[in-house]
């Protein structure tokens, strides 16, 4: 708050950095997440046309829509207001590479879990009252993150399954560490933490199932849909590639979507690493800065998901 009572006065480099951050920002969310938007929507909108498998493409594809339409809106906001001189917190902090899901949620929104852990959790007695009132606060403040998101069941089913992943997480603690080390698992080694990390996010990407779907009937006949339509050898027909012909994406914008979420996971694992892209960007010589600036412009321009034959997407967080 002390921000709105102090003089800001323009610098260029503040201004550029807010303006790439903005730039980032329009990418996720123009080139990723609304070209994810057409595939999930359609697949959502109509799922008993659809097979298991491309339900679950769809579900694995929404985690990164709304990632990216989140962390997008997020460093729009952010970049914007570092033009005109204030500095907001991060909102992400690469959550697709946590490996628990208490991490992911300290990556995941930082904002609103913050506000939740500070006037709702701790209020409650958070961690101090023995284990069992532990749990119950965890499960009533994910409750009533799922109820902030719409008053529906769905989203108290999402809040509710990320609150029980992390009591089960703590539970089968003691358990897990006596099999990893009866049966000589290392947990310090690179192979271990991407395993933790592949099923904290399939974890998650389950659980926005209920969060996508219109309601927790629809989520749980999408459920039952899929089980008795998994339709796995229709998935991997080399004449219908992924069976994405059959959705709504053609195939060059869908592999231009992968492309894109290369381009994501690469910046996201990066970051993780410590790698602060805008001091290195600032070290190259000057006609290198302008060619990233241009690539990133008319990146954002030719490959942008917008224009007529499109429906608008709004930033997803708008209904909240």
């Amino acid at each position: 708050m002390h921000q709105l009572y102090e003089p800001h006065k323009f610098d260029f480099r503040r201004v550029k950095d807010g303006l790439l951050l903005m730039g980032w920002g329009f990418f996720q969310k123009l080139v990723i997440a609304d070209r994810i938007a057409v595939l999930v929507n359609a697949v959502y909108g109509d799922y008993t046309c659809y097979s298991g498998m491309q339900i679950a493409l769809a579900t694995l594809l929404f985690a990164f829509q709304i990632y990216c339409d989140f962390a997008g809106y997020s460093d729009i906001a952010v970049g914007a207001a570092r033009v005109m001189g204030f500095t907001l917190t991060k909102n992400f902090k690469s959550p697709y590479f946590a490996t628990t899901v208490s991490g992911f949620w300290r990556s995941w929104h930082i904002s609103l879990t913050t506000w939740f852990r500070d006037y709702v959790y701790i209020p409650l007695g958070g961690n101090r009252c023995g284990k069992g009132r532990k749990y119950r606060n965890l499960l009533l403040t994910f409750a009533v993150s799922g109820l902030w998101h719409g008053a529906g069941w769905n989203f108290v089913v999402w809040g509710m399954l990320n609150g029980l992943y992390q009591v089960a997480g703590d539970l089968t603690g003691p358990l897990r560490a006596r099999l990893q080390k009866k049966l000589h698992i290392h947990t310090d080694c690179g192979s271990y933490r991407l395993v933790q990390g592949v099923v904290t996010f399939l974890l998650v990407d389950f659980a926005w199932l209920f969060f996508r779907a219109e309601s927790l009937e629809t989520a749980l006949q999408m459920l039952r849909h899929s089980i008795h339509n998994i339709g796995l050898f229709s998935f991997f027909d080399p004449d219908n590639m992924l069976g994405i012909q059959t959705i709504a994406l053609s195939e060059k914008s869908f592999f231009l979507m992968l492309l894109g979420l290369v381009i994501l996971m690469l910046v996201d694992y990066l970051k993780k690493r410590g790698t602060d892209f805008k001091a290195a960007l600032a070290r190259q010589n000057i006609w290198f800065r302008w060619l990233v600036y241009y690539m990133l412009i008319f990146g954002i321009l030719i490959f942008g998901v917008y224009g007529p034959e499109y429906d608008a997407s709004t930033f997803i967080y708008f209904q909240f």
